[in-house]
Order: C-alpha cells, then sequence, then structure tokens
C-alpha cells in the first residue's frame, strides 16, 4: 500500500515532464502514444495516462481525417465545374462549326443550281442584274467626282501656299533693308543727342552752376543697338504672325470663315507692311510685287469650291 501510494506522484511527475511537451508538437497523438509504450508500468495511473493519450490520439487523427475529406471534396467541386464549362464551350464551338459548314453548302448549292440553269438553257447566266450594273456605274462617277474634288482641293492649297510664300519673303526684304537704317534714323538720332547734351548743360552736370532744367531718365543714344533691336522686333512679329494663322486652312472641310480669315490676314498684312516702310520713311521697292488681282481670283476660286 505505501508502495503504491509513493507511486503515483511518480507517475504523474514522469507524465508531465515526459508528456507535455509532446502535447504542443506538430504530432502529438503519435509522441504520446510511444512514450506510453516505452513506460511499461501496471499501476492504475499509468492506465489511465494510456488511455487517456490513445484518446487523444484518436481525437486528432478523427479531427484530421475530416479536414482531409472536406479538402478533397472541395477539390472535386472544382474538377467538375470545370469539366463543365469546357463541355460546355465544345458544344458551343461544335454548333458554331455546323452553322459555317451549313451556309458554305448552301452556296456552294446555288452556285450549281445557276450553272445548271446555264447549261439547261444554252444561254450564260450574267450574276449581276442590270441594277447592279447601274450601282457600280455610279459607284465610279461617285469615285471619279471624289478624285476631282481632291485634286481641286489641293490646287487651291497650293495656290494659298505660294500667295502666302511670296508676302513672307516679301516681308523678310524689308526688314533686310530696315537694319541699317537711314537718312531719318540719323537725323533722329542727332536730334536725341542733342537734346541729351542741353539737358545736362542745364542742369550743370560736369560744372558747379546750374540753370533749372530737367533731368531726363532717357539712356544715352545707341544708334547700332536701336537698329538692331528694330529689325529683330519686326522679324519676330512676322515669324509669330505667320506662325499663328498658319492653320486658317488646315481644316477639312473648308468653312466660309476659315476662307474670310485668310484673305483678310493675307490683304492685312501687305497693307501694315507698306505702312511700316512708309513709317520710316524707306523707299518701298516691292511696292509693285504684290498682287492683289491674284488673291481676289483665289478668293473667287476657293469660295466656289466651297
Amino acid at each position: 500500500m505505501m508502495s503504491s501510494l509513493a507511486f503515483r506522484p511518480t507517475v504523474a511527475a514522469y507524465a508531465r515532464t515526459r508528456f507535455a511537451p509532446a502535447l504542443t508538437g506538430s504530432s502529438p497523438g503519435i509522441t504520446i502514444f510511444a512514450e506510453c509504450m516505452r513506460y511499461r508500468c501496471n499501476s492504475r495511473d499509468h492506465v489511465l495516462l494510456r488511455t487517456n493519450a490513445t484518446k487523444h490520439c484518436y481525437a486528432y487523427y478523427s479531427s484530421r481525417s475530416s479536414n482531409d475529406v472536406n479538402a478533397k471534396i472541395g477539390m472535386r467541386t472544382k474538377r467538375n465545374a470545370r469539366i463543365a464549362s469546357l463541355k460546355q464551350k465544345k458544344s458551343a464551338l461544335e454548333a458554331l462549326l455546323q452553322m459555317n459548314s451549313s451556309s458554305i453548302v448552301d452556296d456552294e448549292n446555288d452556285s450549281e443550281n445557276t450553272a445548271n440553269i446555264s447549261i439547261s438553257s444554252g444561254t450564260p447566266v450574267n450574276p449581276l442584274s442590270p441594277n447592279d450594273d447601274n450601282s457600280i456605274e455610279q459607284q465610279q462617277q461617285q469615285h471619279q467626282k471624289q478624285q476631282e474634288i481632291k485634286k481641286e482641293r489641293k490646287e487651291i492649297f497650293q495656290e494659298a501656299h505660294l500667295l502666302t510664300l511670296s508676302l513672307y519673303r516679301t516681308c523678310l526684304r524689308c526688314i533686310r533693308i530696315m537694319r541699317p537704317g537711314n537718312t531719318h534714323d540719323d537725323q533722329e538720332f542727332r536730334k536725341r543727342e542733342e537734346g541729351q547734351l542741353q539737358d545736362m548743360e542745364k542742369l550743370g552736370v560736369g560744372s558747379s552752376r546750374s540753370s533749372g532744367g530737367t533731368f531726363s531718365f532717357e539712356p544715352p543714344v545707341d544708334r547700332e543697338n536701336e537698329l538692331t533691336s528694330r529689325a529683330f522686333y519686326y522679324l519676330a512679329h512676322v515669324q509669330e504672325s505667320f506662325g499663328q494663322e498658319v492653320d486658317c486652312l488646315a481644316k477639312d472641310p473648308w468653312m466660309e470663315d476659315n476662307i474670310e480669315r485668310f484673305v483678310h490676314l493675307m490683304a492685312k498684312g501687305e497693307e501694315r507692311r507698306r505702312w511700316i516702310m512708309k513709317e520710316y520713311k524707306f523707299k518701298d521697292p516691292y511696292i509693285d510685287s504684290w498682287d492683289g488681282p491674284r488673291l481676289d481670283r483665289f478668293e473667287v476660286r476657293i469660295t466656289d469650291f466651297v
């Protein structure tokens, strides 16, 4: 009796030290069962411990087997759904191929019937009816008309290009003439220089006496700088004006507003060029180079086209 009572805490301690780590492992059922088989003892505590371990192993494998069964069922369901989808697609493809083959057979039968009729009657059968001949002729006429319209539009656009290029080159030549200046520019420079000298003398600049003149913030006269700046200013103005208005006739189809805008800009540009040459007292060698009647003819032609 004393030996049996003394043995129970020993069994309990052994179970705690040997079996507790196994309960947290990846396969607790196998580990506990192996430990029970090694610890051979016929005591009551050992029998209870082995019974509990066996129950734990059964519960572990039961839960594991149920999870495996559920996973297999899910995989089987997905496979069946995929097979059903493939069968449905195959049926649709076969139906489509059957429809195409039947239409091809019908066309071949129609052609054979037409050939048989022509052979039996002795006269060739024209597959095109008179209405079809008329439609083909109308299509040819329409295509020819479209080609004529494209050709006419191209010629009108080329004429507009030549008019614009002529005015642009004339403006550049005028700027080249204005670049070195003329007698009028020299007179203006000299007049300004004398005025600046007189203002400096009145203010007594460089001397101790002053006669009450007005101080001017205008910079000293620099002829070369002012002539260069004027030339570059009008060059930039010409380039910007022609660059901004280059899209007047770029749209398709042309509208009346596009035509009016182009003709107005061309006439206004030539008028502005003449005014600048006259304002700076330059002789205009290109006053007769502008062909006004040509612009008028162009306006009539493009208006009729539109």
